[in-house]
């Protein structure tokens, strides 16, 4: 009797044991897809900002355009920016780590840019700069 129940007590702890290994493993990659995704929403901003163009200057107020940009097999971004007003704008970079159907990480960043005022008309316009008040927010 005693043999079956140190069996019995055998066998709940690999159970017990096996569940916490899954657990573990899992949460390991979350993790490590978040993490991927931070860094990717970050460069993906970066690289929008480095590769403005004479399309987003020349966006409506109110209206956008949004592309796919970056990112792996795993990994899928869209960017889409906005005009707020004549020298506003709205970068937003939406990144998911993960198969569609059940992303591990998703991670958004907006970031409000400002063109400055150019004094000298014949002078290349300066890229937009981020304001500062509202620079970058994160949302989970």
């Amino acid at each position: 009797m005693v043999a079956i129940a140190l069996l019995a007590l055998g066998a709940a702890l690999l159970v017990g044991s096996s569940g916490a290994a899954r657990s573990s493993a899992r949460a390991q990659r979350s993790y490590e897809a978040a993490t991927v995704a931070n860094g990717e929403v970050r460069h993906a901003l970066a690289e929008a900002l480095a590769g403005w163009g004479g399309a987003d200057d020349s966006l409506a107020v109110g209206s956008s355009r949004e592309a796919s940009v970056g990112g792996g097999p795993k990994v899928r971004e869209t960017l889409r920016v906005t005009r707020l007003a004549d020298r506003r704008w709205v970068i937003e970079v939406d990144c998911r780590v993960g198969p569609d159907s059940a992303p591990l990480a998703r991670r958004r960043l907006q970031l409000v840019v400002e063109r400055p005022t150019v004094l000298d008309t014949a002078a290349r316009p300066a890229p937009p700069l981020p304001i500062r008040r509202w620079a970058l927010a994160d949302l989970y």
